[in-house]
């Protein structure tokens, strides 16, 4: 105020001291503009919270690193290279972002893989959910998914859809996958079928693949120690090939069953239902497992519910097959019963562990059982 009257003593009029100060206030203004918009931004950015300091964000124009400092004017990131990238809060404010989030977070990508329309796609999503299975960067909870996801154009496309621990984790991971999958489809005699522009005109031979027989996925269990290989094929040619969608109850615990199950394809979860309805999870089979054996050979209900994780394959073999088999072998009554009595000492603990009751089978009750399922006794 004192500056003001001073200068109107000197002969300035008022008119031309507020135009002055309006042209200094705008020039202050426009200066300030980027740093206040900086300031604003921060205060927001502190208040939404979009991202933490630890996390790991890719921005629009694809700069990408993880968070290591956020003030009020600029955001940090240390880059792949371990360069830093200093970005204004206004220019991050202004654009949009991906937060991948930090080390605790799960990160789902998935990936596409085309394979000839050829193939079956049961086969195909078979070895490709295997071929999740064995890797051991690969979270197996919640489970991989496989999808045909386009059947209009040749090759078909297949959606693998897996679960990393964190981002960073994704780069390890996905190498591994994408060996697996392709020791998967080069011991099956698949090739994958990249998009190609040129056409080309020749004489190939029609890929078929299928999955393992009746007789093959019968040799490969411990009931094969007790048969002779005849006895295993007329077990083969009797038994059924079938097909369950994810989702489906194959086996309810208390149930009996007439015949057991090989799993060739596909995942099957074996749980404890309690009583509250909820269920608790025993072990999950892949393939090469089998279920119903223990309940159809001692005539018996069941002790663990099965449930098809994944659209599954399994070879069926029920008690008439079996019995028409085995029934002049009165021999394998107390073999088969120490294979019985081992799988279920191995299931004991878990049902325990549930706080589900035991029935508990001595090993002669067991063979007496099996000796009447098999039309043994005479």
């Amino acid at each position: 105020m004192g500056a003001f009257v001073y200068l109107v003593w000197e002969g300035h009029s008022p008119a031309e001291l507020y135009l002055s100060t309006g042209a200094v206030a705008a020039i202050a203004a426009f200066a300030l503009q980027q740093t206040l918009g900086d300031l604003f931004a921060g205060i927001a950015l502190s208040i939404e919270r979009p991202f933490r300091v630890g996390d790991w964000v890719t921005l629009a124009n694809e700069t990408e690193g993880q968070v290591i400092d956020i003030n009020w004017r600029a955001t940090r990131l240390r880059g792949w290279d371990n360069a830093t990238h200093v970005i204004p809060n206004s220019v991050l404010a202004r654009q949009g972002f991906r937060n991948l989030h930090g080390g605790n977070h799960v990160f789902s990508p998935w990936y596409l893989v085309r394979i000839p329309g050829e193939v079956d796609p049961r086969v195909a999503t078979a070895l490709l959910i295997e071929a999740t299975l064995r890797c051991s960067r690969i979270l197996n909870n919640p489970l991989p998914v496989v999808r045909l996801s386009d059947a209009t154009t040749v090759p078909y496309t297949y959606m693998v859809w897996v679960h990393f621990p964190n981002y960073p984790a994704k780069f390890a991971g996905q190498e591994e996958l994408f060996r697996e999958i392709h020791y998967a489809l080069k011991r099956a005699g698949v090739q994958t079928a990249p998009a190609i522009e040129e056409i080309h005109h020749r004489q190939v031979d029609i890929v078929t693949v299928d999955p393992p027989t009746a007789e093959i996925a019968l040799k490969g269990l411990d009931l094969a120690n007790v048969m002779s290989d005849a006895e295993i094929e007329r077990v083969a040619a009797m038994s059924q090939r079938r097909f369950h969608d994810s989702g489906n109850v194959l086996l309810q615990q208390g149930e009996t069953a007439d015949a057991f199950n090989i799993l060739v394809s596909g995942i099957v979860e074996a749980s404890v239902v309690l009583k509250d309805g909820s269920r608790k999870l025993v072990e999950r089979l892949t393939a090469g497992g089998y279920f119903g054996d223990t309940s159809m050979l001692v005539s018996g209900p069941s002790t663990l519910e099965y449930r098809a994780a994944s659209d599954i394959t399994v070879i069926r073999v029920d008690i008439m097959c079996l019995r028409s088999v085995l029934s002049d072998r009165p021999d394998l009554a107390a073999e088969l019963a120490e294979i019985v009595h081992r799988r279920m000492q191995r299931a004991e603990e878990a049902r325990q562990a549930a706080n589900r009751p035991v029935d508990r089978i001595d090993l002669h009750d067991l063979v007496r059982r099996i000796e009447a399922s098999l039309g043994l006794r005479r």
